[in-house]
Order: structure tokens, then C-alpha cells, then sequence
């Protein structure tokens, strides 16, 4: 499950940096006369309405108590972003599809972390499957360093068509590893039955070492 995760905020990881790569180009497109520094303070707004929608996401994580779902179901509309990007040069339209895809992309940051988190036994994996998570999501960053190369303009169909794939897989991967964790729930209730007597004879210290393998142990949704 950690390393399902990690390989999603690494996807992800790939498509924020983009954004932040991409939306200079655009604001440029849309303002050619304003100076660097306007134009830079109007690449402002979309990561405002990121982290507005991080917060919206991640409280109603917090209300369900379960981030699977919520990680598979920000894919689409990244998808749907890139797809725009791709289908159209028009400045003002690029730019709303920076908003779409900026509202659900920077909320896996946390979301994941919370997810490798909820889904470690013990502070030592649960310390370990942070880093893991954090160290994948800064090689998405460096390889989002080189998709958006300068003899790809304008239409930049190598940057954003990378972007549209990873939005696609990492949606792929977090439905397919939310389907396989349901369906482990569901062995280990019908395997539940002799649990006490795998149990019998271990000790405290044991029981708990056992982490992934103990009987008792769930998936977090």
C-alpha cells in the first residue's frame, strides 16, 4: 500500500511542478504587456484556489475518515485539465483549465501522507512509510524538471501529454489499489476464525512485531 502511494504522489508530484512550469507561458500568452513581476503576482490566483480546495478536501477526508476514494476521484479532473491544454491554444481557456486542474492536484500532498500514515502499525513504519512517500514525491519533482522543453512550444504536447498520463495512472493505480485492500479486508474476515490460535504462545512484544501479519490487522480505506 506505501509503495502504491508513494508511486501516486510521485505521478502527482510530476503534474503540480508542471503547472508551476506551465502557467507563467500562459499568463505571458494572456499579458504580453504587463511587466515580469505583474505577470508573475497573476500566477497567484490558481495556487489560492489549490489550496482553498486542499483544505476543502482533505476536512472532508477527515469527516469520512477514509482518503482512497477521494485520491482515485482527483485524477479525472487533472485529465480533463491537460486534455484542455493539449486540445487548444486559446490563452484564456488554458488558463480556466489551470484552476480545474489545480483543484484537485496539490491536495495529495497530504492526503497521502495520511494514507501511508493511517496504514502503518507502529511509528517506526509509520516514520519510514512517511519518508518513503516524501522521497518518491522529490524524484516526481525532478523529473517534472524536464518535460516542458522549450522546442515543444506552443502546443507543449510532450509536458502536458506526460501530465494527462500521470493524472490517468495515478487514478488507475489508486482504484486498483483501493479494489485489492477491499478485497484483503474481506479474506482476512473470513480467516478470522483462528485467530487465538495463531496467537497462542507469542508475547506482548511478539503479537506486536507481527505488524501486517497479525490477524486482527485492516486496510485503512
Amino acid at each position: 500500500m506505501t509503495l502504491a502511494t508513494s508511486m501516486i504522489f510521485l505521478l502527482n508530484n510530476i503534474t503540480v511542478l508542471g503547472i508551476s512550469f506551465f502557467l507563467p507561458t500562459i499568463i505571458r500568452t494572456i499579458y504580453p504587456g504587463r511587466t515580469t513581476v505583474r505577470q508573475q503576482l497573476l500566477t497567484v490566483p490558481p495556487y489560492i484556489f489549490g489550496a482553498t480546495c486542499t483544505v476543502m478536501i482533505t476536512t472532508l477526508s477527515w469527516r469520512l475518515n477514509s482518503r482512497q476514494t477521494l485520491i482515485a476521484l482527483t485524477g479525472p479532473l487533472v485529465v480533463v485539465g491537460y486534455a484542455i491544454f493539449l486540445a487548444t491554444l486559446n490563452a484564456n481557456v488554458r488558463h480556466a483549465a489551470v484552476f480545474l486542474s489545480a483543484s484537485t492536484a496539490f491536495s495529495l500532498g497530504a492526503i497521502t501522507n495520511s494514507q501511508v500514515s493511517a496504514n502503518a502499525n507502529s511509528d517506526s513504519a509509520r516514520n519510514i512509510a512517511i519518508g518513503t512517500n516524501a522521497m518518491f514525491g522529490y524524484v516526481g519533482g525532478l523529473i517534472a524538471t524536464w518535460t516542458y522543453l522549450p522546442g515543444d512550444s506552443p502546443r507543449y504536447f510532450i509536458g502536458n501529454g506526460i501530465n494527462l498520463g500521470c493524472a490517468a495512472l495515478w487514478t488507475a493505480i489508486a482504484v486498483r489499489a483501493g479494489l485489492w485492500t477491499k478485497y484483503d479486508n474481506n479474506r482476512r474476515d473470513e480467516s478470522e476464525s483462528g485467530a487465538h490460535e495463531e496467537l497462542a504462545g507469542l508475547t506482548q512484544k511478539e503479537i506486536q512485531d507481527l505488524e501486517r501479519k497479525h490477524t486482527g490487522w485492516r486496510w485503512k480505506p
